[in-house]
């Protein structure tokens, strides 16, 4: 929605906030000084921006007030829009926590931002720069585990999924830092994303915390190998396919793909028309790139074509995982070709045919976009 604004324009320091310094950096420099230390004034002003507004968006644009916490991205895009008329052009929401994971380099959702914003009784400057001065170091499985371990223990219970351990990660952070141990758990608990990034997947980091994964994981098989499938595309449509296309085919024809990473795509193709030479009732085919002949009559040949097997996901399950994928879209649209992106190295996920068993993907974005969709 345009760039962001000019800061000074709308920068309003808290009471709590230490007085600015002649050391500060202006607000166009950098959020860092000649040696790399944190200047956090940029960072701040978008803090009390996203403040600001989601105050007013929970006052005026929920039909009635709620909490400003629980004000999502969509709602506060419409209240800044009020707010150009004062401060100018105001980025959207996405664009903001965009800009904060930059300057601060941590990958908070936008649920954290806010918390972080709305919390009156800290200094941002100083909780800024503590997060930054972190955030240097990459997650380590040690520091992964512990942060499991505590998650645990204080949700008296060994199961949680991502969504949850986020969620709760989220409201533990605010209540340390009102109490003052804000640096404290900093540095010792990671959130889901760094939990990730140390083991590799969410599972491999609750296994070795001793905890218990998620109950529905997907199921991870093999598939009909690609040049088999190749084949079959070429039996009914009479040309070889792009990879895009076979993965269609794949999906109207309700059959899983093996995986395709152990080559390029013409490497696989070649494989495929070798399998087509295998059937003497199949001709040899075009080059690859000719389109599908018009007179083209299918062609049944002995090629067994192994069926999906989604495992069912509760709807509560799929819902979670679809409000998680919001958060991760960063106001970006909700296609299933982004979801197919999102659970990509997330096997605690359910897989979009799971979750399509409960509606469409906009029909679940659209319930999870209710702050209060659980109690309906």
């Amino acid at each position: 929605m345009g760039e962001l604004i000019e800061l000074d324009r709308y920068r309003r320091p808290r009471e709590s906030r230490q007085p600015q310094t002649d050391t500060e950096a202006p607000v166009d420099e950098p959020g860092r000084d000649e040696h790399g230390r944190f200047l956090p004034r940029i960072t701040v002003g978008l803090l009390d921006l996203l403040r600001e507004i989601a105050i007013y968006a929970a006052a005026h644009l929920y039909g009635s007030p709620i909490d400003p916490r629980e004000v999502d991205q969509e709602h506060w895009d419409q209240a800044a829009r009020v707010h150009e008329a004062t401060y100018g052009r105001i980025a959207e929401g996405r664009q903001i926590v965009a800009r904060l994971r930059k300057l601060t380099g941590r990958h908070y959702h936008w649920r954290e931002w806010l918390l972080i914003a709305l919390d009156e009784e800290k200094d941002l400057a100083k909780v800024l720069a503590a997060l930054v001065a972190r955030s240097a170091n990459p997650p380590s499985p040690v520091q992964a585990v512990e942060s499991l371990r505590a998650m645990a223990q204080r949700l008296g219970r060994k199961r949680f999924s991502t969504p949850e351990y986020e969620r709760e990660f989220a409201l533990w952070r605010v209540e340390e830092q009102r109490a003052h141990r804000g640096a404290a758990f900093e540095e010792r608990m990671l959130n889901s994303e760094q939990i990730i990034t140390a083991f590799g997947s969410w599972t491999r980091a609750v296994l070795a915390a001793g905890l218990e994964p998620p109950v529905e994981q997907r199921l991870q098989q093999k598939g009909l190998p690609v040049a088999d499938a190749i084949a079959c595309f070429y039996a009914q449509r009479g040309f070889l396919p792009t990879r895009k296309e076979l993965f269609d085919f794949s999906q109207t024809s309700d059959f899983s793909l093996a995986s395709q990473k152990n080559k390029g795509w013409h490497g696989y193709l070649d494989e495929g028309i070798r399998r087509i030479a295998d059937f003497p009732q199949l001709p040899a085919p075009p080059a690859y790139g000719t389109k599908e002949p018009d007179d083209w009559e299918p062609i049944t040949i002995e090629i067994e074509l192994p069926p999906r097997k989604t495992r069912r996901y509760t709807r509560i399950a799929a819902l979670e995982a679809v409000e998680d994928f919001t958060d991760w879209l960063q106001g970006k649209a909700p296609t299933n070709r982004a979801y197919r992106s999102y659970v990509t190295g997330r096997p605690d996920r359910p897989g979009l045919n799971a979750i399509l068993v409960h509606g469409t993907l906009n029909e679940l974005v659209t319930i999870v976009a209710d702050p209060n969709w659980r109690t309906r």
